[in-house]
């Protein structure tokens, strides 16, 4: 059976106010009647705190239970709702994540993209999206689920083989308030078979708390919960709710410095254990054993729980050279997905997959060293209760106050702060790049149409961007320097040994060079810092459009979406009017007005890449690094 409400926090008010009021009575005997009705209002008072505790959340207009997975305890868990009497901060604090909201029934407060009778395009056909009343439909079919509340949400309806739900082909972009194509919405190779993905075989194992797939000839997908609840990072509760039902253990237990061990605080954990209970979901992983696939699959669920060695049960994947992969796929197939998960060195290409980066990392070691990095180094579950930021900043990233700055690195590195600093970096104090996360945290992880800070702390190399393809921080933010112009500063300050370089790399900007004849993954990356405000800061944006222009006609839609993206962002292309989904003609023609534009406007820096000496464009040049992409197919796994 499905989850059902606490009871109602007036009933739980009278129950402990009836309670109580013997003991007012009591303690009131002889003393005046002002007295009495003080106790007793303290103690109503008590009651109320303690109701208020126990509130559940507004019942939600009801989704059908049919064709979809259901919310069903077991296994000694017990559901966040068991939490909330004696966590309620911590429920408040998770309730406000993107945790929580991962997945949710599709009610009117879950549900974000427009439904008003719109006609859709798919990735195979046109879809109706149609709103009745609380009810959400496409083409018919009444959406059962949401997947995803933080920027685009995908929905999915019954495919009618028991409780197991199809994603259907159009995403909703919450920023641009519009619709797109599923396929457009991920950086995958343009051309493929026709795919239609079931959450409960996708979806499930990060997007739900205990997942159970049941995949039989009937499917019956049962979850604990949807989203990431409490259970999810702390581990089934059952023995700890049992056992802190009495009020002089709850007691005991705050002054005992070795903890609650009926429950776990990953807190408590070494940084690799309490690494692992994030790597469950944000690593490249895959089952270490066909023992260990088959139970998942058909019920028992995956057998790993926070506090244990993941490897117990998962195998991570960590970099293209590990030879596992999913044990059906083909050896070409399992190539193809070890290079979309990671950069020839081992650190994750895409978003969602931070243990995977930073176990790369010399902060990360061991994992089992008093100052080793781990993910509660920076991030943290539950907003602190004096923290001032509002619970919707916190829950962006949910960083731990301070931890989107400097303050993060100089936990560790405190000799690189004060003055010292600007001596490190060669940049003014206070600038953008002074910032340690910008040399050695950049944005070369892409995900969700965009690039996002790698979690592989490293610093700057030519000599690596030569060898893995991976941008460098420093040409990231000056787009207009060539590669010879970075690996001279980085021997120079650093002492790094002088790569051997050819003349493109010496003179042509390495933005450009990404941007004209990169792989798909390079261009998307590039394209993004196009519009980022620290790269137009120091290196300008009146030049860059005509490079920027041919990507607007990219064979991959997702490079389409964010170079069209950073497009608006340049002076004189604010309202410059875009089709990503357009037919590859009108998309050309569309590249050619961007050009159009920049070159009418009259204004460019002379010194830029490709740019004559009167400040026209080098067609010639232009063409020939164009003539050079590299379209073989690439994937990123986010």
């Amino acid at each position: 059976m499905e989850l059902s409400a606490p009871p109602t926090p007036v009933l739980v008010a009278v129950l402990l106010g009836l309670g109580l009021l013997p003991f007012a009575l009591r303690l009131a005997r002889g003393r005046s009647v002002g007295f009495a009705t003080l106790v007793f209002l303290g103690w109503a008072a008590i009651a109320a705190t303690v109701a208020r505790a126990t509130a559940p959340t507004p019942a939600a207009p009801p989704v059908p239970a049919e064709g979809r997975p259901l919310e069903v305890v077991a296994d000694e868990y017990v559901s966040s709702r068991s939490c909330l009497p004696c966590h309620p901060r911590e429920y408040d604090t998770w309730r406000s994540s993107y945790h929580r909201t991962m997945t949710q029934l599709a009610t009117p407060a879950a549900v974000r993209g427009d439904f008003d009778d719109r006609l859709v395009r798919g990735d195979y056909e046109m879809h109706r999206m149609e709103r009745r009343g609380d009810a959400f439909y496409v083409d018919g079919e009444r959406v059962r689920m949401t997947t995803g509340s933080h920027h685009m949400q995908a929905y999915w309806v019954p495919d009618h083989t028991g409780r197991s739900v199809s994603l259907v082909q159009a995403v909703y972009l919450f920023d641009e308030q519009r619709w797109i194509r599923r396929r457009d919405a991920f950086l995958q190779p343009p051309v493929g078979e026709r795919r239609i993905d079931h959450w409960n075989s996708s979806c499930i194992q990060c997007h739900s708390t205990h997942p159970r797939p049941r995949l039989a000839a009937v499917v019956d997908t049962q979850i604990n919960e949807f989203g990431i609840a409490c259970e999810a990072c702390h581990g089934p509760g059952q023995n700890h709710v049992s056992r802190n039902r009495s009020p002089w253990r709850r007691y005991v237990r705050h002054f005992d410095k070795a903890g609650d061990t009926t429950i776990v605080d990953p807190e408590r954990l070494s940084a690799r254990l309490a690494s692992h209970v994030c790597a469950r979901c944000h690593a490249n992983s895959v089952f270490a054993s066909e023992d260990a696939e088959r139970d998942y699959w058909e019920g028992a669920g995956d057998l790993h729980r926070p506090g244990d060695d993941i490897n117990r049960t998962l195998h991570l994947l960590l970099g293209p050279d590990d030879p596992r992969g999913p044990l059906e796929d083909s050896a070409e197939l399992q190539e193809f997905r070890r290079d979309s998960l990671a950069w020839p060195d081992g650190p994750a290409r895409g978003s969602g997959r931070e243990f995977s980066a930073m176990y790369f990392s010399p902060c990360f070691g061991t994992g089992e060293e008093p100052g080793d990095m781990s993910c509660l180094s920076c991030h943290q579950m539950h907003r602190e209760a004096d923290d001032p930021r509002p619970l919707a900043e916190w829950a962006d990233d949910q960083l731990a106050r301070g931890m989107d700055g400097d303050a993060a690195c100089l936990q560790c590195h405190a000799t690189g702060a004060g003055p010292s600093l600007a001596a490190h970096t060669h940049h003014a104090a206070g600038s953008t790049g002074s910032r340690c996360y910008n040399c050695h945290m950049p944005h070369t992880t892409y995900g969700l149409l965009k690039a996002i800070r790698t979690h592989h702390v490293s610093s700057p190399s030519v000599a690596t961007e030569q060898a893995t393809g991976r941008p460098n921080a420093c040409n990231l933010c000056h787009l207009d320097k060539p590669l010879g112009w970075t690996a001279e500063r980085l021997h120079e300050w650093y002492g790094q040994p002088l790569p051997a370089l050819n003349a493109e790399e010496r003179q042509i900007a390495a933005s450009v060079l990404g941007l004209l004849r990169g792989e798909a993954r390079q261009r998307a990356l590039y394209a993004w810092h196009v519009g980022w405000g620290p790269a137009r800061e120091t290196s300008g944006s009146d030049w860059i459009a005509p490079f920027l222009a041919p990507l607007l006609a990219d064979r991959y839609a997702a490079v389409r979406i964010v170079a069209g993206r950073s497009m608006r962002t340049l002076p004189g292309f604010e309202g410059f009017p875009l089709d990503d989904s357009a037919d590859p003609q009108r998309l050309t023609e569309t590249a050619r007005r961007a050009w159009q534009v920049w070159n009418a406007s009259g204004t460019r820096r002379r010194d830029a890449a490709l740019l004559t000496e009167r400040g026209g464009l080098d067609g010639q040049a232009l063409s020939s690094l164009l003539g050079q992409r590299d379209d073989r197919a690439v994937g990123v796994v986010e």
